[in-house]
């Protein structure tokens, strides 16, 4: 293994990875030093997601508790808040799973874009609490975000509501003049929490995770032993282009990341 250093990032959910109960933290692994570096955060919970700025100095850790965090990560034995702002502030939300997990940075380190309730907005790291509100998405409930290589179009997946499924991912283009028009519905044969983008094509992947439940408790629920499929999405026109499905035996109902 290659010797060149790095540092690798992880959201901690209590005592686990990218989870929905425990206290929120941040685990850093540099290498090749194989030093593990943990802190935990007071007054914030189920940590899910963490997006690093481009600079390097600062981490949005993506979490389930209606909280916009920042954190500074200059230092590995000091990784400290560097700001919050609860999103409740912006819009309100009555379902504790509906809250901004991941986000887009853009190239200044300074701005960024995130789901609140019904809209995509656009912060700045020092002004969190008046940030530019973007246009509705029109998905349930969005969780990750994904944009293509010009930063036009943005990739959604969508979490679902707390009492049914929901079967759709959104794609929304940045540059078109009318807000309520920038964001479009693709349905799908099931849940797609993430996604992801073409490095050089303004191409995006949509992923099904399949859940059974008992009496359509849509909170409380196992992976299900069902087909998944994959999606080939072109951006522009938001059409699937492609579709590859697995049988049931395949192991990608076992993990919703990628």
């Amino acid at each position: 293994m290659s010797d060149a250093p790095f540092s690798v990032y992880f959201a901690l959910d209590g005592p686990h990875l990218d989870g929905l109960i425990g206290s929120a933290g941040i685990l850093r692994f540099d290498w090749p030093e194989r030093k593990f570096y943990i802190q935990h955060f007071y007054g914030i919970s189920a940590a899910h997601n963490p997006s690093l700025a481009p600079n390097g100095k600062l981490v949005l850790l993506g979490n389930f508790s209606q909280t916009i965090f920042l954190v500074d990560i200059t230092d590995a034995n000091n990784m400290r808040e560097y700001a919050r702002q609860s999103t409740m502030y912006v819009e309100a939300s009555p379902y504790r799973l509906r809250a901004n997990t991941h986000h887009l940075w853009y190239p200044d380190s300074e701005r960024f874009i995130g789901a609140i309730g019904d809209h995509l907005y656009r912060f700045h790291i020092d002004d969190l609490k008046n940030p530019e509100n973007l246009g509705p998405h029109y998905l349930e409930n969005a969780h990750e975000l994904r944009w293509d290589p010009t930063h036009r179009y943005i990739l959604m997946g969508d979490l679902g509501p707390e009492r049914k499924d929901v079967r759709q991912v959104g794609v929304f283009d940045l540059e078109e003049p009318d807000p309520r028009k920038r964001c479009r519905i693709i349905k799908v044969q099931n849940n797609v929490w993430h996604c992801r983008v073409h490095p050089q094509k303004p191409v995006g992947y949509a992923l099904t995770y399949s859940l059974i439940t008992d009496h359509e408790d849509w909170v409380n629920w196992s992976p299900g032993f069902i087909r998944e499929y994959i999606y080939e999405i072109d951006l522009p026109t938001a059409k699937i282009t492609r579709t590859w499905s697995s049988a049931a035996e395949f192991p990608g109902h076992l993990n919703s990341d990628i």
